[in-house]
């Protein structure tokens, strides 16, 4: 589960835990990505982003370890299911991005035109 701290001007951010990516064409490979890593790691969802080319990236904050073995599950399934794009752990990220890390996510519905 994620780990949350305190900041002297009492802000709350996530501790430094690793970030797992996967990306994949389409919603229904992206929803099968989140299941399976949620179930088979100790791992939080924290957001999903959608763009206008149906392109669809699900993120995971825990362990190294768990993120890494959360990301190789979560690819795999949603390559049986739809198309696999990116898969990718960042061990430590950068505190830059945590504010943008931090929060419940963007979730976003492309337009339909």
């Amino acid at each position: 589960m994620a780990a949350w701290s305190s900041s002297s001007s009492g802000e709350q951010a996530l501790a430094k835990q690793a970030l797992g990516l996967v990306e994949t064409r389409g919603l229904v490979g992206a929803i099968e990505a989140a299941d399976a890593m949620c179930k088979t790691a100790q791992v939080r969802l924290i957001r999903y982003e959608v763009t206008a080319a149906a392109l669809v990236t699900v993120a995971v904050r825990g362990d190294v370890a768990e993120v890494e073995a959360a990301v190789e599950h979560g690819a795999s399934a949603a390559a049986r299911v739809g198309e696999l794009l990116a898969k990718h752990v960042i061990p430590a990220p950068d505190s830059q991005m945590e504010d943008s890390l931090a929060g419940p996510g963007v979730f976003r519905t492309p337009r339909m035109y």
